[in-house]
């Protein structure tokens, strides 16, 4: 995906397996007001036990902010959303 906007958008990523804090980094980015949409890849797991805290705040601080899920989960549970 990351090479669709390559050159065309400024975009961040932010690493939650790497990154000690992953929503400390996300609500700091997202707080300067220069992105519109929060995008997701998450698996079963312990990146959906982070993906669905972090999201819930993004849409009760930042409802402007559009938020897009994927990878293999909400792919194969699509009929749940």
């Amino acid at each position: 995906m990351q090479a669709l906007f390559e050159g065309l958008y400024e975009y961040v990523i932010v690493d939650g397996n790497l990154e000690t804090d992953p929503a400390e980094k996300i609500f700091k980015y997202l707080r300067t007001g220069e992105f519109k949409y929060f995008g997701c890849t998450c698996m079963p797991g312990p990146q959906l036990k982070q993906a669905i805290p972090i999201s819930k705040k993004i849409r009760e601080e930042f409802p402007e902010v559009q938020i897009i899920w994927g990878g293999y989960f909400p792919s194969n549970q699509q009929k749940l959303f």
